[in-house]
Protein backbone atom coordinates (compact mmCIF):
# COMPACT_ATOMS: atom_id res chain seq x y z
CA UNK A 1 0.00 0.00 0.00
CA UNK A 2 1.27 3.22 -1.14
CA UNK A 3 0.66 7.21 -1.59
CA UNK A 4 -0.20 7.57 -5.00
CA UNK A 5 -0.03 11.12 -5.89
CA UNK A 6 0.87 14.65 -4.17
CA UNK A 7 3.55 15.19 -2.22
CA UNK A 8 3.77 12.43 -0.18
CA UNK A 9 3.78 10.14 -3.83
CA UNK A 10 5.56 6.73 -3.13
CA UNK A 11 5.57 6.36 0.23
CA UNK A 12 4.90 3.40 1.55
CA UNK A 13 2.03 2.76 4.27
CA UNK A 14 2.17 0.51 7.45
CA UNK A 15 -0.95 -2.35 6.34
CA UNK A 16 -2.86 -4.12 8.81
CA UNK A 17 -2.66 -7.18 10.03
CA UNK A 18 -5.21 -9.70 10.24
CA UNK A 19 -8.75 -9.28 8.79
CA UNK A 20 -10.18 -6.76 10.88
CA UNK A 21 -9.00 -3.75 8.76
CA UNK A 22 -10.02 -3.73 5.49
CA UNK A 23 -7.77 -0.34 3.59
CA UNK A 24 -9.06 0.98 0.81
CA UNK A 25 -7.16 -0.34 -2.45
CA UNK A 26 -4.79 1.53 -4.41
CA UNK A 27 -6.88 1.43 -7.72
CA UNK A 28 -9.71 2.75 -5.46
CA UNK A 29 -8.03 5.95 -3.79
CA UNK A 30 -6.53 6.24 -7.46
CA UNK A 31 -10.35 6.36 -8.93
CA UNK A 32 -11.31 8.84 -6.20
CA UNK A 33 -8.76 11.44 -5.96
CA UNK A 34 -8.77 11.33 -9.91
CA UNK A 35 -12.24 11.82 -10.02
CA UNK A 36 -11.67 14.75 -7.16
CA UNK A 37 -9.37 16.53 -8.88
CA UNK A 38 -8.39 19.47 -7.69
CA UNK A 39 -12.01 19.95 -5.18
CA UNK A 40 -9.20 18.44 -2.63
CA UNK A 41 -7.36 21.69 -2.83
CA UNK A 42 -8.17 23.32 0.35
CA UNK A 43 -10.58 21.37 1.40
CA UNK A 44 -11.54 20.08 4.88
CA UNK A 45 -11.70 16.52 4.65
CA UNK A 46 -13.18 13.78 7.67
CA UNK A 47 -12.19 10.26 7.11
CA UNK A 48 -14.52 7.73 9.01
CA UNK A 49 -13.70 4.43 9.42
CA UNK A 50 -10.18 5.55 8.91
CA UNK A 51 -8.38 2.04 8.96
CA UNK A 52 -5.20 2.44 7.98
CA UNK A 53 -5.69 6.65 6.92
CA UNK A 54 -4.59 5.58 3.37
CA UNK A 55 -7.74 7.98 2.19
CA UNK A 56 -7.27 10.67 4.20
CA UNK A 57 -3.18 9.88 4.16
CA UNK A 58 -4.06 10.60 -0.10
CA UNK A 59 -5.64 13.85 0.89
CA UNK A 60 -2.98 15.22 2.78
CA UNK A 61 -0.91 14.48 0.26
CA UNK A 62 -3.13 16.12 -2.54
CA UNK A 63 -2.74 19.86 -0.09
CA UNK A 64 -6.07 19.18 1.61
CA UNK A 65 -6.38 22.17 4.25
CA UNK A 66 -7.25 19.45 6.97
CA UNK A 67 -7.73 15.79 7.80
CA UNK A 68 -9.57 14.15 10.52
CA UNK A 69 -9.55 10.45 11.33
CA UNK A 70 -12.01 8.99 13.19
CA UNK A 71 -12.10 5.22 13.72
CA UNK A 72 -13.77 3.02 16.68
CA UNK A 73 -10.33 0.95 16.62
CA UNK A 74 -7.55 1.48 18.69
CA UNK A 75 -5.77 -0.79 16.72
CA UNK A 76 -6.84 1.56 13.18
CA UNK A 77 -6.18 4.89 15.65
CA UNK A 78 -2.09 3.52 16.11
CA UNK A 79 -1.59 2.60 12.38
CA UNK A 80 -3.31 5.88 11.37
CA UNK A 81 -0.40 7.64 13.77
CA UNK A 82 2.28 5.12 12.41
CA UNK A 83 1.17 6.11 8.87
CA UNK A 84 1.16 10.13 9.59
CA UNK A 85 4.18 9.51 11.60
CA UNK A 86 5.78 7.67 8.66
CA UNK A 87 5.34 10.79 6.31
CA UNK A 88 6.00 13.30 8.52
CA UNK A 89 2.60 14.36 8.79
CA UNK A 90 -0.17 15.83 11.72
CA UNK A 91 -3.41 15.23 11.71
CA UNK A 92 -6.34 15.13 14.51
CA UNK A 93 -6.97 11.40 15.16
CA UNK A 94 -9.56 10.48 17.19
CA UNK A 95 -10.57 6.92 18.74
CA UNK A 96 -14.57 7.53 18.40
CA UNK A 97 -17.77 5.73 17.36
CA UNK A 98 -18.55 7.41 14.01
CA UNK A 99 -22.17 8.64 15.10
CA UNK A 100 -20.72 10.37 18.58
CA UNK A 101 -18.37 12.15 16.64
CA UNK A 102 -20.50 13.63 13.97
CA UNK A 103 -22.50 14.79 16.86
CA UNK A 104 -19.58 16.16 18.65
CA UNK A 105 -18.67 17.73 14.89
CA UNK A 106 -21.96 19.38 15.33
CA UNK A 107 -21.61 20.83 18.36
CA UNK A 108 -17.94 22.42 17.41
CA UNK A 109 -19.70 23.31 14.19
CA UNK A 110 -17.17 21.48 12.16
CA UNK A 111 -17.78 21.68 8.36
CA UNK A 112 -16.44 19.39 5.81
CA UNK A 113 -16.20 19.86 1.91
CA UNK A 114 -15.53 15.66 1.46
CA UNK A 115 -16.52 13.47 3.74
CA UNK A 116 -15.10 10.02 3.26
CA UNK A 117 -16.75 6.71 5.02
CA UNK A 118 -15.42 3.25 4.81
CA UNK A 119 -17.48 1.12 7.36
CA UNK A 120 -16.77 -2.53 7.65
CA UNK A 121 -19.73 -4.76 4.96
CA UNK A 122 -22.97 -4.87 5.87
CA UNK A 123 -22.52 -1.70 7.77
CA UNK A 124 -26.63 -1.00 8.63
CA UNK A 125 -26.45 2.32 9.71
CA UNK A 126 -25.31 4.24 6.53
CA UNK A 127 -28.53 6.46 6.47
CA UNK A 128 -28.24 7.24 9.85
CA UNK A 129 -24.79 8.87 9.22
CA UNK A 130 -26.49 11.20 6.73
CA UNK A 131 -28.98 12.29 8.93
CA UNK A 132 -26.54 13.23 11.33
CA UNK A 133 -24.79 15.29 8.51
CA UNK A 134 -27.52 16.83 7.21
CA UNK A 135 -28.83 17.56 10.85
CA UNK A 136 -25.48 18.75 12.14
CA UNK A 137 -25.16 20.56 9.15
CA UNK A 138 -21.56 19.55 8.69
CA UNK A 139 -21.28 19.70 4.63
CA UNK A 140 -20.20 22.78 2.99
CA UNK A 141 -22.34 24.02 -0.20
CA UNK A 142 -20.63 22.35 -2.48
CA UNK A 143 -19.71 19.28 -0.24
CA UNK A 144 -19.54 15.62 -1.26
CA UNK A 145 -20.09 12.52 0.49
CA UNK A 146 -18.33 9.29 -0.80
CA UNK A 147 -19.32 6.23 0.44
CA UNK A 148 -17.71 2.45 -0.33
CA UNK A 149 -19.40 -0.34 0.51
CA UNK A 150 -19.71 -4.07 -0.60
CA UNK A 151 -20.87 -3.62 -4.58
CA UNK A 152 -23.92 -5.64 -2.85
CA UNK A 153 -25.33 -3.80 0.14
CA UNK A 154 -28.09 -1.95 0.59
CA UNK A 155 -30.47 0.17 -1.16
CA UNK A 156 -28.35 3.73 -1.45
CA UNK A 157 -31.04 6.53 -2.11
CA UNK A 158 -31.30 8.62 0.66
CA UNK A 159 -33.91 11.89 0.47
CA UNK A 160 -31.94 14.41 1.66
CA UNK A 161 -28.94 13.46 -0.90
CA UNK A 162 -28.41 12.73 -4.66
CA UNK A 163 -26.44 10.42 -6.07
CA UNK A 164 -23.81 12.07 -8.78
CA UNK A 165 -21.60 9.20 -9.33
CA UNK A 166 -21.26 5.47 -9.13
CA UNK A 167 -18.47 3.33 -9.77
CA UNK A 168 -18.42 -0.32 -9.19
CA UNK A 169 -14.69 -1.78 -8.60
CA UNK A 170 -14.93 -5.44 -8.29
CA UNK A 171 -16.93 -6.40 -5.13
CA UNK A 172 -16.92 -2.24 -4.04
CA UNK A 173 -19.19 0.28 -4.81
CA UNK A 174 -18.04 3.89 -4.89
CA UNK A 175 -20.68 6.26 -4.32
CA UNK A 176 -20.97 10.15 -3.99
CA UNK A 177 -23.29 12.37 -2.48
CA UNK A 178 -24.19 15.61 -2.75
CA UNK A 179 -26.89 17.25 -0.93
CA UNK A 180 -30.39 17.70 -2.30
CA UNK A 181 -31.55 21.48 -2.62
Amino acid sequence: MRVIAGKFKGFGLFSPKGKDIRPSADRTREFLFSWLGDRVVNCSFLDLFAGTGSVGIEALSRNARQVIFVDNSQTACDLVKRNLQKINASAEVLLKNEKVYLRQAAVRNLLFDIIFADPPYHYQDFFELLDLIIQGNLLSNTGLVLFETAKRDMNTNHPGFSIIKEKIMGDNKILVYERNE
